[in-house]
């Protein structure tokens, strides 16, 4: 699952959804973790893993968790990235180019933030300048 696509687009996530960690639950919303991953959206994603049990394995071996749990989101680094990328692994379109940093951004727009959610795609790309780039 990683390339240097899913990278940029994860780290330019992190940044956008909770200024790289700053947030770690939603002031407002019911959004956890470094991802802001919503509960109904950790739901949706077991019931995708629960038929994949393949995808299942690689994710509970790389955040090193005995199963899927939505409190993990928050006190597990890797759990949060792992569950974030899979919310991108289910969509249908590939992923832009790794140096095309407005379609990584339209692309969380499009299927992470959602029409419907407070993101932009200039908030994307200014955080991950700021955060990712230093810039």
């Amino acid at each position: 699952m990683w390339s240097p696509a899913a990278e940029n687009l994860m780290l330019g996530t992190i940044a956008a959804e909770s200024d790289m960690g700053y947030f770690l639950k939603q002031s407002t919303g019911p959004a956890l973790g470094i991802t802001q991953v919503e509960p109904a959206t950790h739901s949706d994603i077991m019931r995708y893993l629960a038929g994949r049990p393949d995808i299942l394995a690689r994710l509970l071996k790389a955040a090193e968790v005995p199963r899927l749990q939505e409190s993990f989101l928050v006190c597990n680094l890797k759990y949060a990235v792992a569950i974030a990328r899979i919310k991108y692994w289910m969509q249908p379109e590939p992923l832009p180019h790794h140096s095309d940093l407005h379609a990584l951004a339209t692309y969380h727009k499009k299927y992470y933030n959602s029409a419907e959610g407070a993101g932009t795609v200039d908030g994307f790309t200014d955080k991950y300048l700021r955060y990712v780039e230093g810039k």
